[in-house]
């Protein structure tokens, strides 16, 4: 049996959860899949609000390497375990779809990272250069200056690396959740 509050597993004559204390039901486990359990405790609405914010601190670090010359897979590690320990921590719990809000988010945002790293890079080596531009200008045709520049393929390149960083720095997080939701089926 399973607690219809908490999820927890529960002895076969349980009255009240060890855990919670809920009043048990007598449902079987067959009726009771975890998925609706996890439908009842998790918050996706505010759970979308922490994976944004977390997913910022992995901007940043994004930011703050590629601005120091280099692109490091512990920005991924910082995106990965601040976007789904949020998710998790304003929804309340991380289903399946949580996971997959959570990553979709982090593909957005690493997305985002790189442009606001490109636009920045652009925007100094402008006042290098002595042009007069604003942050909004080069951000929004960002993809027309690196074309004359003849930089999309450095574009494309430090996105996917990124991209790749970023992967290898969530996957320990990502494969952590799956293993604790399987667990408390």
């Amino acid at each position: 049996m399973i607690c219809n509050k908490c999820g927890e597993m529960l002895k076969e004559n349980d009255k009240f959860c060890e855990k919670c204390g809920f009043e048990v039901d007598i449902i079987q486990k067959n009726d009771t899949p975890i998925q609706k359990i996890e439908a009842k405790n998790e918050n996706i609405v505010l759970g979308i609000l922490g994976a944004l914010l977390g997913s910022f601190a992995g901007v940043v670090a994004i930011i703050g390497f590629d601005y120091i010359g280099f692109v490091a897979a512990l920005s991924g590690l910082i995106m990965g375990l601040c976007t789904f320990g949020l998710y998790k921590k304003f929804a309340g719990s991380i289903s399946v779809k949580g996971i997959i809000i959570s990553v979709l988010i982090m593909i957005i945002m690493t997305y985002l990272a790189v442009h606001l790293s490109y636009t920045i890079q652009i925007l100094k080596l402008a006042k290098e250069e002595g042009v007069d531009t604003t942050f909004g200008y080069v951000f929004q045709n960002l993809k027309y200056i690196l074309q004359n520049l003849d930089a999309m393929g450095d574009f494309y390149a430090s996105l996917a690396m990124v991209y790749l960083f970023t992967i290898l720095g969530s996957v320990g997080t990502i494969v952590a959740e799956f293993k604790q939701i399987k667990g408390n089926k």
